[in-house]
Parts: structure tokens; C-alpha cells; sequence
């Protein structure tokens, strides 16, 4: 179910229960106008057995909505504002949306940083591969013979394989 379509489908249901129109008339009205989904199909079986005359706390243990919408809207029922509770359970569910594409478009921005860090890496380690037997030349005179030319193509390469794994874990959280 999608944030910001239930939270649209909440604050019509409230405008259409606030204009005198009944809970089941609202929902037909509802489901008519939505496209073919989860939600439509949830709350067409709501309106089905509400017109039969089953009770609203009864339907609602039947249908796969959230747990906090059935007793936010068994409190709307139980208070006589249901138009008020919907408008409220709208926003927010309208707010936890926004929250959560926030967050998605919060990490895009070090994995861009990590992909740029993955591109540099390689490109500076093509660089110094063509080097690396200069390098590794100068380090076995520095050390005396105690390094391998073997360990320097590592060393070049290691940067890029830890920022690989790094963005490949963070493409697979976002």
C-alpha cells in the first residue's frame, strides 16, 4: 500500500462522510473511481459487508488494513467524528510518505559520493599500475629485498575493491 494513495483515499472518504453521504455509498463512490489495486479491493470488501449489515468492528478484523487505521477509525466511529479521525489518519499517513522518500533521497547523495570516490580510485589505480613496477623496484631497494612486487598491485587495487563493496552495499539499502 502506497503512503500518499491511502492518504488521498482518507481525506476524500472524510470529505464525502462530512457532505452526509454514508460510510458505504462514500466507499462504493470510492472504489469506483480507483484503479485496480491492493487497496481498492481491500475497500471493496469493507463496502460489501458493510451493505450487508455486518458491524464495522467485525469487518474490520476481516480486512488486510493497517492495525492502527482499524482502531483509529473504531475510535472516529465510537466519538462521532469520523470525518475528523480520516482527516487525521490522512495526514498522517501523508507525513510517514514524505518521510520515508526524505530518507530514500537523503541516501542518493553518498552514494553518489561513493560512486564519484569508485570511479577516482579506479582511475588512479590504472594510473599507478603502469607504475607499479617502478614502485615496486623502489620499494625492495627501500626495504632491502623485503617486499614482493606482487603486494604492490594489491595495495593499488585495495582502495577500489572496499569502495566496490561500499557501494554495492549501499545500492542494496536504498
Amino acid at each position: 500500500m502506497k503512503h500518499d494513495e491511502f492518504a488521498f483515499v482518507n481525506h476524500q472518504l472524510a470529505g464525502m462522510l462530512k457532505s452526509g453521504i454514508p460510510l458505504e455509498g462514500a466507499l462504493r463512490q470510492l472504489c469506483a473511481t480507483m484503479h485496480r489495486g491492493g487497496l481498492r479491493t481491500e475497500l471493496q470488501k469493507l463496502e460489501r459487508e458493510l451493505a450487508k449489515g455486518a458491524p464495522l468492528k467485525e469487518v474490520l478484523t476481516q480486512v488486510r488494513l493497517p492495525e492502527l487505521y482499524c482502531q483509529m477509525v473504531l475510535v472516529g466511529v465510537e466519538s462521532n467524528d469520523l470525518p475528523g479521525v480520516l482527516t487525521m489518519l490522512a495526514d498522517y499517513y501523508q507525513r510517514t510518505g514524505l518521510i520515508g522518500l526524505r530518507l530514500k533521497g537523503l541516501m542518493i547523495y553518498p552514494l553518489i559520493v561513493l560512486l564519484a570516490s569508485l570511479g577516482l580510485s579506479c582511475f588512479l589505480a590504472s594510473i599507478f599500475r603502469a607504475f607499479s613496477r617502478d614502485i615496486s623496484l623502489d620499494l625492495r631497494e627501500l626495504t632491502g629485498g623485503m617486499t614482493s612486487a606482487a603486494g604492490v598491485p594489491v595495495m593499488i587495487w585495495m582502495p577500489v575493491a572496499v569502495l566496490a563493496v561500499a557501494s554495492c552495499g549501499s545500492g542494496a539499502v536504498l
